[in-house]
């Protein structure tokens, strides 16, 4: 179903070319459609920050970008935004990369004097919104809501990626409960899965919505920042702790419920360090964390006795 009302962000340099797409886009529509134009990739990139759009037309050459690299840079800002591409190069091979990475609709120039360009960024919201619909499912782990393993590395490596654009820091946590298999055997996978999704809820109230939180596994978790130092991590992970123990308090998990976390850090610039060695690294501090815990119950059972 096409909407009633459309917002659309047009990035094209050319003042003849911005004149024709916003006539077509309004003359005669039967529905209202609100138009800015920005000349450039990086006003396009600002303008995205500020505002949510219903669909962006975008000119592949731009004085600051040119072809599928300047393409990539905008739907990596706008990741839940459909784009339209408008191109005097009607280049074959091209368009199918654009339209592989996610691009909706590809338009040679001459179309966009067509009448037939409003129903072109029309059917892109509509396939945008399927493609959401159905990814969501794909990427979406059943019981805590949270995003699964394929979520995480999809959406990973594309915040690593803008990562590396910006110049930011990353720092992925690793994170694996402890005595959850006890709480499984005796009360059932039913109850477990209470106690997964209250996990869940805690991580997600631990971390922005930018960030990336996880179920990879059974009973273990990710979570990744990217644009905080280290010392923000290390906050992060006093308050998920914090957080978990309290469910303690509430009477969900008996007393010895806590997790275990692993911290792995990328700092500014290093490109080395991808999505899977960020995990390695997390996991093996994971396990350093979890035998510092077994050694600190160890301890005090030793003293109270």
């Amino acid at each position: 179903m096409h909407r009633r009302h459309l917002h659309v962000l047009v990035v094209e340099d050319s003042d003849a070319d911005a004149v024709v797409v916003h006539e077509r886009l309004t003359e005669a529509a039967p529905i209202d459609v609100r138009v800015d134009r920005v000349p450039s990739l990086g006003q396009a990139v600002a303008s995205l920050e500020q505002t949510a759009f219903d669909a962006v037309i975008y000119d592949m050459g731009l004085p600051d970008a040119q072809g599928l690299p300047g393409f990539r840079e905008l739907a990596l800002a706008a990741p839940d935004t459909p784009i339209v591409i408008l191109t005097g190069n009607d280049d074959a091979d091209t368009a199918s990369t654009a339209l592989a990475e996610r691009a909706q609709e590809f338009l040679p120039k001459q179309m966009m004097d067509s009448p037939w360009l409003l129903r072109a960024v029309q059917h892109a919201i509509e396939r945008h919104r399927l493609l959401v619909e159905v990814e969501s499912l794909a990427l979406e782990d059943p019981v805590t809501g949270l995003h699964n393993r394929r979520g995480l590395d999809f959406l990973g490596r594309q915040h690593l990626r803008h990562a590396d654009r910006t110049g930011s820091p990353v720092t992925l946590l690793y994170l694996d409960l402890d005595a959850f298999k006890a709480i499984n055997d005796a009360h059932g996978h039913a109850y477990g899965d209470q106690v997964l999704r209250a996990v869940g809820e805690v991580l997600s109230s631990c971390c922005r919505d930018v960030d990336i939180a996880a179920r990879v596994g059974g009973d273990e978790f990710a979570l990744l920042v990217v644009g905080d130092q280290p010392a923000a991590g290390a906050s992060i992970v006093e308050r998920v702790r914090d957080a978990v123990d309290g469910l303690g308090d509430r009477g969900l998990v008996p007393r010895d419920f806590g997790v275990s976390i692993g911290a792995a850090h990328r700092p500014c610039g290093d490109r080395e360090m991808d999505l899977e060695h960020l995990l390695r690294v997390a996991d093996l501090d994971m396990y350093r964390d979890k035998a510092a815990r077994r050694v600190a119950r160890s301890t005090q059972g030793m003293l109270r006795s």
